[in-house]
């Protein structure tokens, strides 16, 4: 049982708009390849707490949300302590035109989630996301 050979032929439209299909493939991969996902702003955000909070206390990444327009991202933060109180808080995150993100800030709010409460910064600055 042999191979059939099919030759493939495209007219010069077809052919451009192939090429502008895979073009546009590759701007999306490679915008999406550097995205920040809640894992890559969870190390962030936990490497900065970790010497910033008492021991015992832990914060989790719930999501991040992009503001693309202004090249900035913002995560929901939760933070636990020892004693099993909740708190909310975010992190402030901005993406540089090399493709870098940098996390810029981190906030709690020292209320139990509901009640409102104005934040504390707890880090200021900027540390390069990985």
């Amino acid at each position: 049982m042999g191979f059939k050979h099919v030759r493939c032929v495209m007219t010069q439209s077809q052919s451009r708009v192939f090429l502008v299909s895979l073009a546009i493939a590759f701007v999306v991969v490679a915008c999406t390849s550097n995205a920040l996902t809640t894992e890559r702003a969870q190390k962030a955000v936990a490497s900065v707490c970790s010497t910033r909070l008492k021991p015992g206390w832990t914060v989790t990444v719930v999501g991040v949300q992009a503001d693309p327009q202004g090249n900035a991202s913002r995560a929901d933060l939760t933070f636990a302590d020892s004693s099993g109180s909740v708190y909310e808080g975010h992190a402030s995150f901005v993406h540089y035109t090399d493709g870098r993100w940098v996390l810029t800030k981190v906030q709690i709010t020292y209320h139990d989630i509901g009640s409102g409460g104005a934040p504390t910064s707890i880090f200021e600055g900027n540390v390069d996301v990985k």
